[in-house]
Parts: structure tokens; sequence; C-alpha cells
């Protein structure tokens, strides 16, 4: 399919980057590829934060119309034993809101689709770069590429690129019925000895994970059910929001650590959201990121196939100096915690910034 762009991916960074393309470089032919299918977690939300961000690109009033369950407020026991609550009614935005997250992304992709941008399923496993486009076994292609297909990175990876690893941490996790243990609405991050349990009940179905590192995860057993629920009595605020109903799903393990591509971008090709850059769920910033990435990557195609040789290496620049800063936020929240000093989990978190985040393979986090 001929177009100017290939954005792999209809995600919120692949569909920033399409909708800051269809808004300031209206003459580029923008073409969203399907990439593959991204397994819901449930227990997203929202920030109240991330309004402004989707106001800039047009969504605002898509994602009220669509009424999302409101969420008021968010807890943390971290630091100290009792959980401590942020509430959103003092936030400019007033609140934010429990996610329905393939709803969400419908709203994305519906968003671009009106806005003039082609859909076409299915990602080509082989293109090559040739008289500056980028072909595959139909012919000539797109002049550049953006790869957002999460963290698989599937374009990156097979131009040679290899994701830096910051830490190993994991997410053990279910879908939780909240109904019996109705305390503390909202999500509630708890830390323990080896790590953090993460719980938010929804409409949609809530979501109770573990955070904690691989190896630990496999020590603990926390991927069998009832290792899962032994972890859990460490959690007692955390356990209390689902009363006396046990989960009894088998916990399935995702790879939640932060990392970084070693190239986020090459010759007619960049990357955005996590197949670019990971961070810690810890922050909440996981769809801000690549909505925020994947509108300055639109500006730098925009620039780039305007024939700005800087306009690549300036976005890589940028893409690797905002996560120098997440690190450093990162290692400032850890920090806060105290309560084990001695614990692995937690020992591991000491230093403030690594010099150089170790390389290894996505595979080894999975265990």
């Amino acid at each position: 399919m001929h177009a100017d762009v290939a954005i792999l991916g209809t995600g919120p960074a692949g569909v920033a980057a399409a909708l800051c393309l269809r808004r300031h470089a209206p003459h580029l032919c923008v073409t969203l590829w399907t990439g593959p299918h991204r397994l819901a977690s449930g227990g997203e939300t929202l920030p109240p934060n991330l309004l402004p961000l989707l106001r800039s690109l047009g969504l605002d009033e898509a994602v009220r119309v669509r009424g999302f369950e409101p969420c008021f407020a968010s807890a943390a026991a971290w630091g100290g034993p009792q959980p401590e609550a942020n509430e959103f009614m003092f936030h400019p935005e007033g609140l934010g809101w429990h996610l329905d997250r393939d709803a969400f992304d419908a709203i994305l992709l519906e968003a671009a689709l009106a806005r003039g941008v082609r859909l076409a399923e299915g990602i080509p496993e082989a293109w090559s770069r040739s008289e500056g486009r980028w072909q595959d076994s139909r012919g000539a292609g797109p002049r550049a590429v953006l790869d957002a297909t999460g963290r698989r990175a599937l374009f990156a990876s097979r131009q040679g690129a290899r994701r830096l690893h910051d830490d190993r941490l994991v997410a053990v996790g279910i879908r939780c019925d909240f109904s019996k243990g109705g305390v503390l609405p909202g999500p509630l991050v708890e830390a323990v000895p080896f790590g953090w349990w993460y719980s938010c009940p929804s409409a949609q179905g809530g979501y109770l994970a573990c955070m904690t590192d691989a190896d630990l995860a496999r020590e603990m057993r926390l991927r069998e059910p009832e290792g899962f629920r032994a972890a859990l009595k460490a959690a007692p605020f955390t356990a209390r929001r689902i009363g006396a109903a046990p989960p009894g799903e088998t916990p399935r393990l995702r790879a939640a650590d932060s990392g970084l591509l070693d190239a986020v971008t090459g010759d007619g090709w960049l990357a955005a959201g996590d197949a670019a850059s990971t961070v810690d769920p810890l922050s909440s910033a996981g769809i801000g990121k690549a909505l925020r990435q994947g509108m300055v990557a639109g500006y730098a195609l925009a620039d780039h196939l305007r024939g700005d040789a800087r306009a690549l290496p300036k976005y890589e620049s940028w893409v690797r100096a905002e996560h120098l800063g997440f690190l450093e936020a990162r290692s400032e929240v850890y920090a806060r915690e105290r309560r084990w000093p001695s614990a692995p989990f937690w020992r591991r978190r000491t230093p403030i910034v690594p010099a150089a985040p170790s390389l290894e393979r996505e595979t080894a986090l999975a265990g």
C-alpha cells in the first residue's frame, strides 16, 4: 500500500502520531497498520492530568461522551503502614476515569480514521530500504515507518535494535471481584517486603497484581494460585479489598520493567510508546507517555519528510532525556520506602540512577 508514513500499531502512541501528522502535515498520506492484539490486564485508570493532553489531540470530548466510570481518588501505603489518599477532586480537571481499555483504544482509532488516516490489516514481516522508501514483497512502500508495536518493538528489533533493561520488574496479576471488600475506592498501591501490590476495582472488572522482580516471583511461586494467595497476606489493606473471596483465577505474568531501545531511530524509521521505552507502572505514566511520545514522533516524522536531517536525531535525544528523567524520578519515589532496606527487591533499587542499563533479552524477564 502506497503511503508516506506507515505507523505500525493502533495503540495510543501510534494513533497520537497519526493525529499529529494529519493536523500538522495534512499533505502526507498516513496508514495505520494493525499490530499484535494487546492483552488487556484491566485496572487501568486515566488520571485527570492527562485531560489537557487528550484535549490537545481533540479527543477529550469523545472520552467524556463515552461515559467511563469516574475515578475520584487513589491511595498508597508507601513509606508507612497506613494508606494515604490522593483526592482527584482537588485537581483542576476534577476527576479521572476507570478505563475500559479496548473502548478507549477504539475511540482513538475512530478519531484517526475520521481525520483521513488509512487502516491496513497485519504488519508485513519483511521490509527493506531502497531509494528512500521501504519495500515489501508487494513493491514500493512508505517513505518512513513508525514502530508503535509495544514492548516487542517488532520493526525496530528487525533493524537490529535491542532493549536495554533497567530492572526485572514483572506484574503477576488476575482479574478480581472486589465487591465483598468495599473499602478504599479507586486504585491502591501497598508496599510489601518483596515489592508492592496494585489493586483497582471498577465496573469492567477489578485487577489485582503483585509487582516484584522476575526471580522473586519464581521463588514465591506467584504464578500458582496458592503462592499468589500466600503472598497476598503481606498486604492487609489489599487483601481486605477482596473480602473473604480468594482469587481463583490462575495468575498471569507480564513484563513491567523499565527500559529503552539502544537505537530509537534509524534510516527512515523511529519508535514510540512502549516500543521505544517502558516505565515502571508505579509512575501511572504509561498511557500519558505513549500519547506524548506519539505526538513528538509525529512532529519528527513531518520534519524528517520535509528534509530536516536533524529531525530523527533530535527525537532520539529527546526520548533518551525523557527516560533519564523518569529514572531519576523513579529512584526518588522508591527511596521514600525505607522499611525493608535489606530485602532484595528494595536493595536493588537503592542506586539513584544506573550509569548504563544492563543489556538483556526480553525473554529473560518472562523466565
